[in-house]
């Protein structure tokens, strides 16, 4: 396994874990001690939502709508960033969320990504690929400001 693969890995290991712990705990208390992204990422996890007694429709107006808005189009697939390699393909490219939205991930240009059909088939929301190594930059743009949305509707259902 390359180095890159097991910081990955070893950093999906840590979110699983904040997520479970997350997910027993109350979402406030845990927002309060939140001071690692993968903390907080656990946080952003529509099954809070549910437990938080939000119910699922706060979910767009937290995350943004799925789909992201019209833009150019890369000319190439980004694997290279998930997998480490080249893909050649130039055809069918969709946008994606780089840390997935169906696990919190803003629908935001920064959280974007482009790759090939197949691709992004393939990537769906599995987070042993997200590139940890630079996730606070991947996270520094929307982050913080979908948990304090997050706060600011569980304390007004209060």
């Amino acid at each position: 396994m390359s180095s890159i693969h097991k910081v990955r890995i070893d950093n999906a290991k840590i979110y699983l874990s904040e997520l479970r712990d997350t997910l027993r705990c109350d979402w406030l208390e845990s927002f309060e001690k939140a001071t690692t992204v993968h903390r907080k990422l656990a946080l952003l996890h529509p099954g809070h939502l549910v437990h938080m007694g939000l119910g699922t429709d706060p979910i767009n107006s937290i995350s943004g709508k799925r789909n992201f808005p019209p833009r150019r189009v890369e000319r190439k697939c980004n694997s290279m960033l998930i997998w480490g390699y080249e893909c050649d393909s130039k055809e069918d490219l969709q946008q994606d969320h780089l840390f997935p939205y169906s696990l919190g991930g803003a629908t935001d240009g920064r959280n974007r990504i482009f790759l090939c059909r197949l691709h992004n088939q393939i990537k769906g929301s599995d987070i042993h690929f997200y590139p940890w190594e630079d996730v606070s930059g991947y996270t520094e743009y929307w982050l913080d400001s979908k948990l304090k949305k997050i706060r600011e509707l569980y304390v007004f259902s209060q």
